[in-house]
C-alpha cells in the first residue's frame, strides 16, 4: 500500500510589495531513532520547476520548487529500498529579536502544540496543547514568517508543531516524536468526570505518542507544500492571510475570504478515522477530539470536496447512531449525497428510518431515546432538558423532513410525511406569533426554522408558511436580538431565561449543574450557526429585511476576529471557540443559493470589505 501524505508550509511573503524570499527555513527528515538528516535549504531565488534530487544514506529524496503569484510551493518525496520510519520537517532558527506566533498568538514558552489527542474517548482535552491550523511562525516588527501544515488527516493525525525557545528553533512536523516539552500530559487511563445525570460515559485524558510514517520499497512518503512571507499588524491579521492562502491553495478557486476560511476550517477538521468505519471523518472542532459528532459532520460535510464528505457519511451510516437528533440527520445527509453523485448504501438508510419510526407515534417525533436515559441532551441544544413526552420543534421538523426524503429514496416509512409536516406547522403559537423551541417549553429561539430551510436548499420546498417565517422572524428582531446576535434561548418577551426553565420537574439539566451565567453559551449566547440558517430561512421566504440582517449577524464575528466563532456573549460580546466547524455551512448554503440564482454576491462582498478591505465601521449597526 502506498501512503501519500500532503504536508502544506506557508511563508507568508508582503501582498503590497513583490514578494522577497529567503533561505530561512531548512527541509529535514527525523529518523525513528531521533536522528535528523538535513534535506534542503530552501532556495532564495526560485524559478518554476526546480528540482533537487538528495541522497542521504540509504534514503532518496526528491524536492520540486516552483513559484506561484503569491506563494512558492514545494514539493518532496523519499524513497528508500530499505524499510524505514520518519517524517518531514521544517526547521528555522529565531532571529534575537523575533517572537514566536502560532494560531492562537504569542506562545511565550517552550512547547509543542498537536492537533490529534488519538483517542475516541478523550471528548474534552485539557492537558495536550492544541491549535486550530498547525503552524510555527515568527514575527520581527510587522513582519510575519510562518509555515503551516495541511490538514492531519493527510498525515494519519500525526501533526505536530514545536517551539524550543531555549535553542531557539522553531519545528513545525509532519509526524510526532512524542516529546512534551512544556506542558505534561495527563496519563491516566479514564478521567472521573460527572458529566450528566442519568448515563456514566467514559472520559479519556487523550495520548500523547510518537508516530513515524513508514518508507520502503514500493511505499514512498510525499508532502507538497507552499511558502511565503507577509506583513501584518496582529494575529487576526496574521489570520487573514493564513486563511486567504490556505484557500487558495486548496481548492484554487476561492476569491472570496468567507470560501476560504470555509474550505480552509473543513478541511483542517477532517481526520484520518480512527474507529475504522471509513477512511475519515470530519470532527468538530480542535477542542472536541478525534471524534465525529454526527450533526455537525453534516453541516461540515457540505464544505468539504465530495469524496471526503461521501466518507464522512459512509462513517454515520455504519451503525445507527441514536443520539439525540443525529438520525434524522443520517436521512437527510444520505439523501444529499445521492444527490451529489454518491453511492449509498439504502439498507444502512433504511436501518435509521427503522430506529426514528420507533421513536414516532402518529406522526409525531418523540426525542426522548430510552436507551440513553437523559432528558437533556435530545438535541442539539444539549443542556435544556424536555419531558419524555414532549415534542422538540426542531426534531419535528427535521422528522418530517427525514420521512419526505426516505419515501423519495424508496424506503419503507411507517409515519406519514404530510401529517408530519402539519405537526410541525402546528407548533405555532397563533397567539404570540412565533415558533416555541418545544411542544411544552415556551422559548423563543432561531432554531424552529432550520428545517423548513434544509428543506428549501436540498428539497427545494418549504414546510412552513411565509406569514409564520415572517412572524417568527419579526419577534425575533424586536425581543431577542442584542448587539451581539440574537440570543440562542429567551421567554417570548427576550429576557433572559430562569433558570428553572432549563430544567423540568425532578431534573436538573446541564446548563444548571455547571453554573453558566447569562449570555454566555446556551443561556442566551448567540450562535452564527443557528442566527444565519434562520435569517437564511426568512430571506428564502421573502421577508424584508432579512438579508440585510443577514449581512449584520455574519459581519459580527468577521470584525471581531478576521474568522467565525462557535458563539458570541450576548453581554459583553466575548468570543468563543474560533475556527467552528459547523460554521462553513452558511458558506456552503449561500454560494448554494448563489449558483441556483436565488442571491447574489453583495454577502460575500460584505465580507471581504470587513476583512480584506476593512471599509466598514466598527461600530456599524442595524
Amino acid at each position: 500500500m502506498i501512503y501519500r501524505l500532503l504536508f502544506i508550509v506557508i511563508l507568508f511573503t508582503s501582498c503590497q510589495q513583490k514578494e522577497q524570499f529567503d533561505d530561512s527555513w531548512q527541509l529535514n527528515w527525523q529518523k525513528e531513532n531521533g536522528e535528523i538528516i538535513s534535506v534542503l535549504s530552501l532556495p532564495q531565488s526560485i524559478d518554476k520547476n526546480q528540482h533537487f534530487k538528495v541522497k542521504r544514506g540509504d534514503i532518496d529524496f526528491s524536492i520540486e520548487v516552483n513559484n506561484e503569484t503569491d506563494f512558492n510551493t514545494i514539493k518532496a518525496k523519499a524513497e528508500s529500498a530499505t524499510a524505514q520510519k520518519g517524517f518531514f520537517m521544517l526547521q528555522t532558527k529565531l532571529p534575537t529579536d523575533a517572537i514566536p506566533y502560532n494560531f492562537n498568538g504569542v506562545v511565550d514558552s517552550s512547547e509543542m502544540y498537536r492537533q490529534s489527542p488519538h483517542d475516541v474517548n478523550a471528548w474534552i482535552v485539557k492537558t495536550i496543547p492544541m491549535q486550530a491550523v498547525p503552524m510555527v511562525g515568527y514575527r520581527v516588527d510587522n513582519q510575519f514568517t510562518v509555515a503551516i501544515s495541511n490538514t492531519p488527516a493527510f498525515f494519519e493525525n500525526y501533526t505536530s508543531q514545536e517551539f524550543d525557545l531555549e535553542e531557539g528553533v522553531l519545528s513545525l512536523k509532519g509526524g510526532d516524536d512524542g516529546r512534551s516539552p512544556g506542558m505534561q500530559p495527563d496519563r491516566s487511563d479514564v478521567l472521573d468526570m460527572d458529566y450528566n445525570a442519568e448515563k456514566t460515559q467514559i472520559f479519556t485524558p487523550g495520548k500523547v505518542q510518537s508516530h513515524y510514517h513508514e518508507i520502503g520499497k514500493n511505499k514512498p512518503h510525499d508532502f507538497e507544500g507552499f511558502y511565503f512571507t507577509c506583513e501584518a499588524t496582529d494575529r487576526n491579521d496574521l489570520r487573514k492571510s493564513i486563511i486567504t492562502r490556505a484557500g487558495q491553495f486548496l481548492s484554487g478557486k476561492q476569491t472570496d475570504f468567507f470560501g476560504s476560511l470555509g474550505l480552509a476550517t473543513a478541511m483542517m477538521n477532517l481526520r484520518a478515522n480512527d474507529s475504522q468505519k471509513s477512511d475519515y471523518w470530519v470532527i468538530p472542532a480542535v477542542e472536541y477530539a478525534n471524534t465525529q459528532y454526527g450533526r455537525d459532520a453534516f453541516w461540515i460535510a457540505s464544505m468539504l470536496p465530495s469524496k471526503y464528505a461521501a466518507e464522512c457519511l459512509k462513517s454515520e451510516l455504519k451503525e445507527v447512531n441514536h443520539f439525540a437528533e443525529y438520525p434524522l440527520f443520517a436521512i437527510i445527509w444520505a439523501y444529499r449525497s445521492i444527490q451529489e453523485g454518491n453511492k449509498v448504501d439504502l439498507n444502512q438508510v433504511q436501518a435509521y428510518v427503522d430506529a426514528i419510526e420507533e421513536r414516532a407515534k402518529d406522526s409525531k417525533y418523540y426525542s426522548y431515546y430510552e436507551g440513553d436515559g437523559r432528558l437533556d441532551f435530545q438535541y442539539w441544544g444539549d443542556v435544556m432538558a424536555f419531558e419524555k413526552d414532549d415534542i422538540i420543534t426542531y426534531n419535528q421538523g427535521l422528522f418530517a423532513l427525514a420521512i419526505t426524503l426516505a419515501e423519495e429514496l424508496n424506503l419503507e416509512i411507517s409515519s406519514n410525511p404530510a401529517k408530519a409536516t402539519i405537526h410541525y406547522q402546528q407548533l405555532f403559537d397563533e397567539e404570540l406569533g412565533y415558533f416555541p423551541l418545544s411542544e411544552k417549553k415556551a422559548v423563543l429561539g432561531p432554531d424552529p426554522l432550520v428545517p423548513d430551510l434544509l428543506s428549501q436548499i436540498y428539497h427545494q420546498k418549504k414546510l412552513l408558511k411565509s406569514d409564520h417565517v415572517k412572524q417568527h422572524y419579526d419577534r425575533m428582531v424586536t425581543y431577542s436580538k442584542t448587539n451581539f446576535g440574537f440570543k440562542i434561548v429567551a421567554t417570548p418577551t427576550g429576557e433572559y431565561l430562569p433558570a428553572e426553565m432549563y430544567d423540568i420537574p425532578g431534573y436538573i439539566s446541564q446548563v444548571n449543574r455547571e453554573n453558566m451565567p447569562d449570555g454566555r453559551y446556551f443561556r442566551g449566547g448567540s450562535y452564527f450557526l443557528y442566527d444565519n440558517l434562520f435569517l437564511m430561512d426568512a430571506y428564502l421566504h421573502g421577508v424584508e429585511g432579512a438579508e440585510d440582517m443577514l449581512k449584520w449577524r455574519i459581519g459580527l464575528d468577521f470584525k471581531i476576529g478576521s474568522t467565525t466563532y462557535e458563539c458570541l456573549n450576548t453581554k459583553t460580546g466575548e468570543p468563543w471557540k474560533p475556527n467552528m466547524g459547523w460554521n462553513v455551512a452558511i458558506y456552503a448554503f449561500w454560494r448554494k443559493l448563489i449558483d441556483e440564482g436565488k442571491a447574489d454576491k453583495s454577502l460575500l462582498e460584505y465580507v471581504d470589505q470587513i476583512v480584506v478591505d476593512k471599509k466598514t465601521s466598527e461600530n456599524e449597526k442595524i
